[in-house]
């Protein structure tokens, strides 16, 4: 009786030692299974964050790229705006010029009318005088024949 309680007893002890490494088996494989589904969910995760900044990255170029488009952009029509009041300058001198050099011309056609004026004035002066002087000689001249006469 001892002998098979013994017996009993020595496979019980088996019994629960193997259920115990069965347990512990078990326990080691849902660890390992739990282990390799924390890597992949760190995978997956760490694959997220990379597409994220990647995402991030390209959204922060093609806003550097827009902004450096809307500043070329701006230089641009700042520089279309310089050129044009600079041309307009120029037009407005170049018109000033043109009057100034129209004026000059009138000036100086007024000024040789002047002149022209001046000098018919004075030719029908000396015509004046040549003549009167004339008339004067003649009177004298007549008058000294007819008293002579």
């Amino acid at each position: 009786e001892e002998a098979r309680k013994a017996e009993e007893a020595k496979k019980a002890e088996e019994a629960r030692k193997a259920k115990e490494a069965k347990q512990a088996e078990e326990e080691r494989k849902a660890e390992e299974a739990r282990e390799v589904e924390r890597k992949k969910k760190e995978k997956a995760d760490e694959e997220a964050r990379r597409v994220v900044e990647r995402m991030a990255l390209e959204e922060e170029r093609k806003k550097a790229d827009q902004e450096r488009k809307e500043r070329l952009a701006e230089g641009e029509r700042k520089e279309r705006e310089r050129r044009a009041v600079l041309k307009q300058k120029q037009e407005e001198e170049a018109k000033k010029a043109r009057e100034e050099k129209e004026k000059e011309r009138e000036l100086a056609a007024r000024q040789s009318l002047e002149d022209d004026d001046d000098e018919i004035l004075n030719l029908m002066r000396e015509s004046y005088d040549a003549a009167e002087t004339s008339t004067t000689t003649t009177t004298t001249t007549v008058t000294t024949v007819n008293t002579m006469g």
